[in-house]
C-alpha cells in the first residue's frame, strides 16, 4: 500500500467503525519475527521481502559505517534499526605546516639552494639539523602518546558505562506512515558528502562522529509483525514504540551529546506528539527538530484527518484487489514529475511490500498532531519545517500552517520537489540539517 496516505481518496466522508476481525490472520514463525538483541545483528526478515535502496548506501566511503541491529520493545515486539556512523576526516596534526607556512618553507629552501652556504656555519650544519629534527620528533611523540592515552580513557569509559563519548550528535529519523527507513538513504549519502567536504563541514564537530538512527516501525519495512495484531498499530502504541526508541538512542551516548529528531510526513506529527512524553533528562538534550513534508490535523490539507480515508472501511480481501491502483495514485502524487525513475521504482517496491491488513489497521487508527500540540513545542532551540514546493500529497500551505503554529520555527521551501523531498533533493535537505546541527548548543 502507500508509504503515507492516498490523497485522491476522500477523507471527509463519514466512516463506519471497523472491527478487528476484518484483518486476515497471518501466522509468523520465530524466523519471520526475528529475535531481539542488544548487539549488531542481521535484519529480521519481513513477511514480504524489503526492497533494496534505489541507490546503494555509500558503505564503501571512508568514515561511513552502517550496522544493522534490532530493538526489543514491550509486548514481544521487535523493530529493525540501522545505525549509520559518519566520521569526519581527521584534522591535520598541530605540527603539520599550514599552506602559508609550507609556502614560506619552500621559498626558504629555494633561497638555500641558490645562495652560497655560510662558510662559518657549514661545519655545524649537520649538528644543527639533527638537533632541530630531534626536537620535532619529541613533540610528535608526545602528541601521539597523549592522543593514545585519551583514546584509551574514552574506551575505558565506554566499557564501564556502555555509552559512547566521542559522538558529536545523535540523529534519529522517523519515517512516514507505512513507509521504510530506506527512504532516507539518499539523504544519508548527502550528509556524508557535506561532512567530508572541508567547505561545508560544521566547525563544531571537532572530529566527533555523527550517528544516524533509522528504524522501521512495527509491521513496516524489515520490522515484520503479525498484520492481524490490530492493537499493535494503534497510534498510542506507536507513540510508546517511538518513546522507547528515542530512550535507546539517548542511552547509547553521554548526557552531553545533543539529539536531533528528523521526521517525514506522519513521522513529523509523531515527533510533535512525542515531546511531552519524554523525561526532562532526554528532552533537555534535544537541540533541534527537522519536520519534512509535515502537517497538522484540521489544517489546509485533507490528509491529516484521524481514522484515515473511508476506503479502509472495506475488508482486507477487497483492499488487496485495490492495492495496485492505490499504489499508482500515491506514487503519482508523492513524487515530482522529474524524479529519477529508480527512486519511483523503489517507492513502488515499498508500497507493494506492505500487507493490507497492517495498512488498514494503521490508517484506521492513526492520530495526527494538532495545533495545540504544536504550540507546546517551545523548549527545543531550533525547529525547521521543510516542504517541497510542488508537494501534491500534503500541500505546501499545510507546511506553512505547521510553521505558523510552532513558536519561533523556521520554514524552508525546496524547489522542484514533491512529497518525497528528502529523496528528490537530498543535498538541499542535508544542507538544512547540517545547518541545524552546526548551531551552538543552548
Amino acid at each position: 500500500m502507500t508509504m503515507d496516505t492516498v490523497s485522491p481518496l476522500p477523507s471527509d466522508v463519514a466512516m463506519s467503525t471497523p472491527t478487528k476481525n476484518d484483518s486476515e490472520t497471518v501466522t509468523l514463525s520465530s524466523e519471520d519475527t526475528g529475535t531481539a538483541s542488544s548487539t549488531p545483528m542481521p535484519a529480521a526478515q519481513p513477511a514480504t521481502p524489503s526492497p533494496a535502496p534505489a541507490v546503494p548506501a555509500p558503505a564503501d566511503r571512508d568514515g561511513y559505517i552502517e550496522e544493522a541491529a534490532s530493538i526489543e520493545l514491550r509486548k514481544d515486539r521487535t523493530v529493525y534499526n540501522r545505525i549509520v556512523t559518519i566520521t569526519p576526516p581527521k584534522p591535520e596534526p598541530w605540527w603539520s605546516p599550514t599552506p602559508k607556512k609550507k609556502k614560506k618553507q619552500q621559498q626558504q629552501q629555494r633561497e638555500t639552494e641558490t645562495n652560497s652556504p655560510n662558510p662559518f656555519l657549514s661545519p655545524f650544519k649537520d649538528m644543527i639539523d639533527r638537533f632541530s629534527q630531534h626536537g620535532e620528533n619529541v613533540k610528535k611523540e608526545k602528541a601521539r602518546t597523549d592522543a593514545e592515552a585519551k583514546e584509551e580513557a574514552r574506551k575505558r569509559v565506554e566499557r564501564v558505562t556502555g555509552q559512547v563519548s566521542d559522538v558529536a550528535a545523535e540523529l534519529c529519523f522517523v519515517h512516514g506512515g507505512c513507509a521504510s527507513s530506506s527512504q532516507f538513504d539518499q539523504l544519508l549519502g548527502s550528509l556524508w558528502e557535506r561532512i567530508n567536504d572541508p567547505e561545508t563541514k560544521p566547525s563544531n564537530l571537532a572530529g566527533g562522529r555523527i550517528r544516524c538512527h533509522l528504524y522501521d516501525a512495527v509491521g513496516c519495512g524489515s520490522s515484520a509483525h503479525d498484520p492481524s495484531d490490530w492493537d499493535a498499530y494503534n497510534s498510542d502504541e506507536q507513540m510508546k514504540d517511538l518513546e522507547e526508541i528515542v530512550r535507546s538512542v539517548a542511552g547509547s551516548s553521554t548526557s552531553s551529546t545533543p539529539i536531533y529528531l528528523i521526521g517525514h510526513s506522519y513521522g513529523s506529527s509523531q515527533i510533535i506528539r512525542l515531546l511531552p512524553l519524554l523525561p526532562e533528562s532526554i528532552s533537555a538534550r534535544i537541540e533541534g527538530l527537522i519536520l519534512i513534508s509535515g502537517a497538522l490535523a484540521n489544517g489546509p490539507s485533507d490528509v491529516p484527518n484521524d481514522n484515515g480515508p473511508c476506503v479502509f472501511c472495506f475488508p482486507v480481501w477487497f483492499l488487496k484487489l485495490l492495492q495496485p491502483k492505490m499504489n499508482d495514485a500515491f506514487l503519482s502524487n508523492a513524487y515530482h514529475p522529474t524524479t529519477d525513475e529508480g527512486l519511483v521504482l523503489h517507492g513502488r517496491a515499498v508500497c507493494e511490500g506492505n500487507d493490507m491488513g497492517m495498512v488498514k489497521a494503521f490508517y484506521r487508527q492513526w492520530t495526527w498532531a494538532t495545533a495545540d500540540d504544536a504550540a507546546k513545542v517551545v523548549k527545543v532551540p531550533t525547529v525547521v519545517v521543510v516542504h517541497g514546493a510542488e508537494d501534491r500529497l500534503i500541500v505546501p500551505a499545510a507546511g506553512e500552517h505547521l510553521h505558523d503554529m510552532i513558536p519561533d520555527s523556521e520554514y524552508r521551501v525546496v524547489d522542484d520537489a514533491g512529497h518525497q523531498v528528502m529523496e528528490e533533493r537530498p543535498a538541499d535537505v542535508a544542507e538544512i540539517i547540517m545547518g541545524v546541527v552546526s548551531k551552538k548548543k543552548k
